[in-house]
């Protein structure tokens, strides 16, 4: 955690610096701004929640930004420093992976489990790294 100066280039033009606080972690899920329905994905297929609502049991992806450090898994892939939390519906999910979604940078994936106790119909849905909680998303579970 610290602070650095923010200065904005256009062109040959340059602000003033500002200076910004810097957290290790900063979670955000991505998420449709008309429906605020999340950038969550049936786990492996590519489907939209939105347009393929998951039951409960089922696993999903959750794609978000500001996780923070990554590191070698025993996966292979890179997975965060931090343990991520994912929240469903008041109840915390069993997360399966929490890094870099493969192929892309500064894109995070969360799988998860959504838990069996979750309410068929619209859920809220929210990420947790270090104590710093996430936007507050929507999915539907049927």
């Amino acid at each position: 955690e610290g602070s650095a100066d923010l200065i904005v280039r256009a062109g040959n033009a340059m602000s003033i610096g500002v200076a910004t606080r810097v957290l290790p972690v900063q979670p955000g899920i991505f998420f449709n701004t008309a429906t605020n329905e999340g950038a969550i994905t049936i786990a492996g297929s590519g489907q939209l929640t939105s347009d393929n609502p998951p039951a409960a049991g089922e696993y999903i992806s959750i794609y978000a930004t500001g996780l923070g450090s990554v590191q070698p898994g025993a996966s292979g892939l890179d997975e965060t420093v931090i343990p991520a939390e994912v929240w469903i519906g008041g109840a915390r999910a069993e997360v399966l992976y929490s890094g870099r979604a493969p192929g892309f940078v500064g894109l995070y994936q969360l799988n998860a489990r959504v838990p069996a106790q979750t309410a068929p119909g619209t859920n809220a849905v929210s990420v947790v790294l270090g104590g710093v909680r996430s936007n507050e998303v929507r999915i539907r579970v049927r």
